[in-house]
């Protein structure tokens, strides 16, 4: 085993409510991960909400999943509802055969940087964009943000 693995293993822990350390090994790393982020086979086969465009517009009700995906065959305004203080969420946005399509956000959003997130337009083209509720606005990475939101979705094999 590689000695940086085994010197991690042996001195980092993981307090956990009953005032009880547990060792924190690769496969408490994912069972944590996975736990967050719910790599689940619902997941992969439904659990995502798939949203639908009406005329030039779509709606996100948050309080039937904290994810969602779109695919853009048009430019869409977004909207979200139902969305808690605290709540992360996270979207996913497609874009049809043709590409170049844009995402209005909801009016309550705030992006860092004061830059909007710039979509991937090419065709077929995903991007993967988290978004916090703040109780009052939608907090979305800018354009000089975090650029790498989507490694958050890898599914890690220790």
């Amino acid at each position: 085993m590689n000695p940086a693995k085994q010197t991690l293993r042996n001195k980092v822990s993981l307090n956990i409510p009953d005032n009880h350390a547990r060792a924190v090994t690769p496969a408490l790393l994912r069972e944590v991960l996975e736990n967050m982020l719910d790599f689940s086979e619902d997941v992969a086969t439904g659990g995502i909400q798939d949203l639908t465009t009406t005329e030039d517009s779509a709606e996100w009700d948050v309080e039937l999943g904290n994810k969602a995906a779109i695919t853009l065959s048009g430019d869409v305004a977004l909207s979200l509802t139902n969305a808690v203080p605290g709540g992360l969420y996270w979207l996913t946005v497609k874009q049809d055969a043709t590409g170049g399509h844009t995402l209005t956000y909801p009016a309550d959003s705030v992006f860092e940087n004061d830059e909007e997130p710039p979509l991937n337009s090419g065709p077929g083209a995903v991007t993967i964009l988290p978004v916090l509720f703040d109780g009052t606005s939608y907090l979305w990475p800018g354009k000089s943000g975090n650029d790498n939101a989507a490694v958050l979705w890898q599914r890690m094999d220790w």
